[in-house]
This record gives C-alpha cells, sequence and structure tokens, in this order.
C-alpha cells in the first residue's frame, strides 16, 4: 500500500466483524479532521465483512484481504509495516469515534510533538449501543505509568501513537496474546510522555462475540501478570515506582488467581492467592474477586493465617 502524503493513518484490523463493522467505518468516515489514510487489514473474514468495507466509496479507505487468519497482534504490525504517517490511530471494528475524535488527538500531538501515545476517556456500550458506564482515568502524565502497573488505563480503540516510537520497539509484541496493546503501552510509557485526553470521545462496545473480554479466564490475565513481573524486574524502571513493586505485583497475582478459581483449577489459584496476600495483603485485595477465592479456596481462617504471617514477616523480606 502506497501512502499518500499524511500525517495520520487510521488502523483497523477486522475479523468477522458484520454485525457492527459498518457502524465503526462510518464513525472514522464522518470525522471532523479528514486527512488521513483509513488503513483496514480484514484478517480472512469468512462473513460479510470484506463487502460492507468495499461499499464505502472513500478515497481515503485502503482494505486488505489476508487469505489466512494470522491472529490480531501479526495483523495489526502488517499494516504498521504499510504506513509511513508519522502518526497511527487505532480503532477495532466493534467501536465507536465520536465526530472530533482524531482533530482534538491530533491538535494535541502538534502542540506536544514528544508525546509519543495519546489516549482519552472512553464510554462503555452494550451490543445495542445503549450506554452502560463511563471511564475515566487520571489525565496527570507522571501518575500515568503508575496507574498502569495496575491496569490498562489506555483503551486500544482510543490511542494514537507516534509511529516512529512504536518502529523502533518492533511494533506489537507477540508474546502478550490477550494484552499485546498493554505491552506496548508498558514499553511506550517507560521511554516518552504519554496522555490521555479528559473527554469522552470513544465508546467501547461489550458483547458476547468478543475474545478475552468475557469472564475472568487464567489465560486472559496471566498475561498482565507476566508484563508486570517483567516491567519490575527490569533495572531501569524509574525510582518513582520502587516502592509500588510488591503492591502491582500482589494485584496481579491476585487477579491471575480468581482466573483459575473460575476454571476450576483450585490448587493453582490457592498458589497465586497465597502469594498475592504474602506480598500485599489485605491491602490489594480491594473490590477485586480475589476476595472471594480467600474464603472459598482457604476458608477465612486460612486467608486470616496468610494475612497474619504476612503481618509477622521481618521488614524487607
Amino acid at each position: 500500500v502506497r501512502n499518500r502524503d499524511t500525517k495520520l493513518t487510521v488502523l483497523m484490523s477486522v475479523r468477522n466483524g458484520e454485525p457492527y463493522v459498518r457502524e465503526s467505518v462510518q464513525s472514522i468516515l464522518r470525522q471532523t479532521y479528514e486527512d488521513y489514510l483509513f488503513l483496514i487489514v480484514d484478517n480472512a473474514s469468512d462473513d460479510r465483512t470484506p463487502e460492507i468495507v468495499e461499499s464505502f466509496r472513500d478515497p481515503r479507505v485502503r482494505l486488505i484481504q489476508l487469505e489466512k487468519d494470522i491472529g490480531q497482534t501479526a495483523a495489526l504490525n502488517l499494516g504498521l509495516g504499510m504506513t509511513r504517517s508519522p502518526y497511527i490511530a487505532r480503532i477495532d471494528a466493534d467501536d465507536v469515534s465520536h465526530p472530533t475524535r482524531l482533530e482534538k488527538q491530533m491538535a494535541y500531538a502538534r502542540a506536544h510533538p514528544d508525546t509519543a501515545l495519546i489516549g482519552t476517556w472512553t464510554t462503555i456500550i452494550g451490543p445495542d449501543g445503549s450506554p452502560i458506564a463511563e471511564k475515566e482515568t487520571s489525565t496527570d502524565p507522571d501518575v500515568l505509568m503508575e496507574e498502569l502497573l495496575f491496569r490498562n488505563v489506555f483503551a486500544h480503540s482510543s490511542v494514537m501513537f507516534a509511529r516512529a516510537a512504536v518502529s523502533e520497539l518492533g511494533g506489537y509484541p507477540t508474546h502478550a496474546r490477550y494484552a499485546q496493546d498493554y505491552a506496548l503501552w508498558l514499553e511506550v510509557t517507560l521511554r516518552h510522555p504519554t496522555a490521555i485526553l479528559p473527554e469522552f470521545l470513544v465508546s467501547i462496545r461489550r458483547h458476547d462475540e468478543q475474545i478475552g473480554r468475557s469472564g475472568l479466564s487464567s489465560e486472559r490475565v496471566r498475561d498482565p501478570m507476566v508484563l508486570i513481573d517483567n516491567i519490575l524486574s527490569r533495572p531501569d524502571l524509574p525510582s518513582s515506582l520502587l516502592n509500588l513493586k510488591n503492591k502491582a505485583r500482589a494485584r496481579a497475582s491476585l487477579r491471575y488467581a480468581a482466573g483459575l478459581r473460575e476454571e476450576g483449577r483450585w490448587s493453582q489459584a490457592f498458589v497465586e492467592l497465597g502469594r498475592g496476600l504474602m506480598l500485599d495483603a489485605p491491602g490489594s485485595l480491594g473490590k477485586e474477586s480475589a476476595v472471594y477465592i480467600a474464603q472459598t479456596v482457604l476458608g477465612m481462617r486460612g486467608y486470616e493465617w496468610i494475612c497474619s504471617a504476612r503481618r509477622r514477616r521481618p521488614m524487607g523480606t
């Protein structure tokens, strides 16, 4: 794909997106910022997705059809390799961008050229598009990295990023099947300034057909746990984050334990629960479903014993 002279490419990877892809594409084509290329990588869909995309007679739309499913990470990296625009904006085929999204993100990028990742607040919608909840995050750049240790604050469909910053990292990492975006944001944030615009500019859809969004399966929550362990083990970790190491590791372990419990893998859930509680009990439990695990896997006596053991543990161990 030869990219025309534009500073922005909107990138979508889609497989079997027939129910929602039309609305998603329309939300981009109706943006107040109009100078972009819209690159859509169809990952071997066997429904009407390619036909729907081709029905848009807009010269900015470029459709790449793959003959076999290579997975979302590989499809996104393929798309990244096809563009030379300084900035890339992401959108998933079931999500919706509000009309001024690209205009406001590009304006911020022009005013802050050193910022490599720009997200927005998001609205969660149901299958029919009705709003379910709003998700706000901190807009303080100094706080974003701290929050990233505990959860992914950059909704994938909300981000615009500097292509050069992502390309120097090799694109989306292939080792995190369910958290490739989270892995990438962690690395970018360690190296470059990032920002989140305090406006609800993207709607994120929740529905049963999504991969990795339904339930708290162990495979889905294991990826973030491994990523956090790797990040916290790095010698170049900023000193401001050192005091959060135990709390971040504990939360990741407790979420992993919750996924293991849902799958009935009780012995492994016990191990991860113990790990999390010993690291930061009971402070990291909060509203996590690991509270339920603590009561059902260990019983209250076992839970209280682990908390007491942690309190008795010498400082620094």
